[in-house]
Formats: structure tokens, sequence, C-alpha cells
């Protein structure tokens, strides 16, 4: 996937405007957002609804940028002021990958300034600059799977449910009971999948499916007591 961008064809209305913003395109595709050169603020935008949005944005960043209480998040704040050692080439390759991330995940951009992001790049970084005079390295090798994640934190718990204090509370455990509520919260994970699915349009399916939790909450004649 290719994110590009350029400007915005002028057009009569409100092209003094234009010239501030550029269209962003993934893989070739116009998207109805546009990013702000001066700001680095990511608006929604169409041709076909004219420039009002534009306008406003402008004149609510400069409003803000005047004033020492300004909470607007942009890129540029998720940067130390201090004088950077990157050469400027590598840094504009970092912001254009940052700016894939956040556009592509639907990140806030908010999230470089975390403590525990900060920490997870580090941790990349240190050993990629060990490793700088060897092979091309690709970050998906640094990175767990999620899946084995979860089974490393769920063994860990296990050791101490089965520990002495802990296995006579796992021993009055209701089977059947347990059994049910598994049962009953499978609809949910099920419909949580559904909605996930990255391959295609799920928004149609929310009321849809809203409903169909609704109607499995509902107690049935059938329920064990």
């Amino acid at each position: 996937m290719s994110i590009q961008l350029k400007k915005i064809e002028k057009a009569d209305r409100g092209s003094s405007l234009l010239p501030a913003f550029n269209q962003i395109l993934v893989n070739d595709v116009v998207q109805n957002f546009v990013l702000c050169d001066k700001f680095r603020s990511i608006i929604t935008y169409k041709c076909t609804t004219g420039s009002c949005g534009l306008k406003k944005h402008l004149a609510s960043c400069e409003k803000n940028s005047s004033s020492s209480s300004a909470t607007q998040s942009t890129i540029t704040i998720c940067y130390r002021n201090n004088k950077s050692i990157l050469p400027e080439k590598l840094k504009k390759q970092i912001t254009s990958a940052y700016l894939d991330f956040i556009t592509l995940d639907s990140r806030p951009f908010e999230i470089a300034s975390g403590i525990g992001f900060q920490q997870f790049i580090q941790m990349i970084y240190n050993p990629g600059r060990l490793s700088s005079n060897s092979q091309s390295i690709e970050i998906f090798d640094f990175l767990p799977h999620p899946t084995t994640n979860v089974f490393n934190l769920t063994y860990n718990e296990l050791v101490d449910i089965f520990n002495d204090s802990h296995y006579d509370n796992f021993e009055s455990l209701d089977k059947d009971l347990l059994s049910h509520i598994c049962n009953f919260l499978q609809v949910f994970d099920e419909i949580i999948t559904t909605l996930s699915d990255e391959t295609q349009p799920t928004l149609h399916k929310v009321i849809p499916l809203r409903m169909v939790l609704i109607d499995h909450c509902v107690p049935k004649a059938k329920d064990s007591l």
C-alpha cells in the first residue's frame, strides 16, 4: 500500500485556500481527506462540498497558534525542539512513515509522545543500530506475534492459579456454568471478529448485529437457572 500527497487542483470556488493543503492518495486513489501543510493536520474535504471546512480549519489554527493555551495536536509537537542530529532527508522519511502509520492504523498524533511507544521504538532501534553494518533487516522479524504474547500472559497467570492456595477455588468452579458462560460469550467474539474485518465494509452490519446481541441477551425459557 502506498500513500502519496499532491497539491489540490484549483477551482473557482475557494481556490485561494487550496495551495495550503495536499490531497491524500492511497494506491493512487484520491481520498476524502487533505493534509494541512502548515499545521500538519488531516481534514475531511470533498471537492463537491467546497472549501468551507478548509477555511474554518485555517481560521481555527491561526487563532490557536497565537494563544499559549492552544491544544490542537499536530505531527510537529511529537518531536522535541532540540537540534536534531538526523540528516534532513532521513527526518523527512521518518515523518512520512509516521504519517503513514497514523493514517493506515487510524491512530492519534499524540501516540508518539507516549512513554510506552517511545520505549518500544527505542528497543527496536538499539538492535538495528548494532546490526547497521550487516544486511538489511525487516522490522517484522523483531515484532512478537500477538498470539504468542497472549499465550505467555495466560500461561504465567495459570501458574499462580494452579498453586496450592488457588487450586481449591478452581476445583469449586461449576464446570457446567463455566461452559454456559463460554458459549454465551462466543456470540460476542464472533460478532467482534466480523466487524473487525478489514477486507470489506462492515459499517452496514453494525445495526443488524446489534439487534442479534440484544436478542441473544434476552432471557429465554430454555435457559438454565
